[in-house]
């Protein structure tokens, strides 16, 4: 049994869980027999530093100080949710058990907006309208939440105060609205960036192909002022790749290259 799977994560919200990204981490261990063992954490999977195998006998000594770890983390917690009184945990359980239909619904939506919001950007427009839906409808269920006392605090538990191993305490939505507040504060800028780069991932390669075709023989050098001054690393870059890939045959000349297409030879 080379790898288990770390029982830390038992005491993760699965939405936080998501938005966890582990380091590989030294595991501290206490002045115990197997303390002497030296392992590491990779996300929820603990291994050997050595690379040889974990055996059964270790894996109670491992729970226990993965519990225990996880249990100081959380009495030193800056995170009120760890902090409730017995009776705010009444109050959000009674919430959350009247309301739990309507709650599984919107917060699916939620999650699936929040996640749109978050891929990466290939249209600037797209992803603003993504990220005004997420925080539309994040605020709509806290409006509903907050009618109640239960409901404040099941709302600021699961969504306002998660966690991760990077950060103790944030909002759900927060990357959402710094992603928003970049791309409206700076559209133009972002606009320009977006574009260029869906050119280049989408038509630059069928266009110096194109190019080339209609100019044999030409010159690297000569190549770049026939497009935007801004894509010449990316031109650059994108011959070299054809070159090597037998798309096209670039030979030196002097300080640049002289470009073809290679034809296809029929037999």
């Amino acid at each position: 049994m080379k790898l288990i799977q770390s029982l830390l994560s038992l005491f993760t919200n699965n939405k936080e869980q998501t938005q966890e990204n582990e380091n590989i981490t030294s595991l501290n261990t206490n002045n115990t027999a197997e303390s002497s063992i030296q392992y590491i954490q990779d996300g929820n999977v603990l291994y050997h530093t050595d690379g040889t195998d974990i055996e059964d006998s270790e894996v109670p000594y491992l729970i226990q100080t993965g519990l225990s770890q996880r249990l100081e983390e959380i009495k030193t917690s800056p995170n009120p949710k760890w902090h409730r009184t017995d009776e705010e945990k009444k109050l959000k359980h009674k919430f959350s058990l009247k309301n739990y239909d309507y709650l599984q619904e919107k917060e699916h939506e939620i999650t699936n907006f929040i996640q749109q919001a978050r891929k990466p950007i290939t249209d600037v427009d797209t992803t603003i309208a993504d990220c005004q839906k997420a925080i539309q409808f994040f605020y709509a269920l806290k409006d509903f939440c907050y009618q109640t006392k239960g409901g404040e605090l099941y709302f600021q538990d699961m969504w306002e105060h998660c966690h991760n191993s990077q950060n103790p305490d944030f909002s759900f939505i927060e990357k959402v609205e710094l992603r928003l507040k970049d791309l409206t504060e700076n559209y133009d800028e972002r606009k320009k960036h977006y574009k260029k780069h869906q050119y280049i991932e989408r038509y630059l390669k069928e266009d110096l192909l194109q190019f080339i075709t209609n100019h044999q023989n030409i010159l690297q050098k000569d190549v770049y002022s026939h497009f935007d001054k801004s894509l010449k690393d990316n031109i650059s870059k994108m011959l070299y790749d054809m070159d090597k890939a037998g798309e096209i045959k670039r030979v030196k000349q002097g300080s640049t290259y002289q470009l073809s297409i290679i034809e296809n030879k029929t037999p």
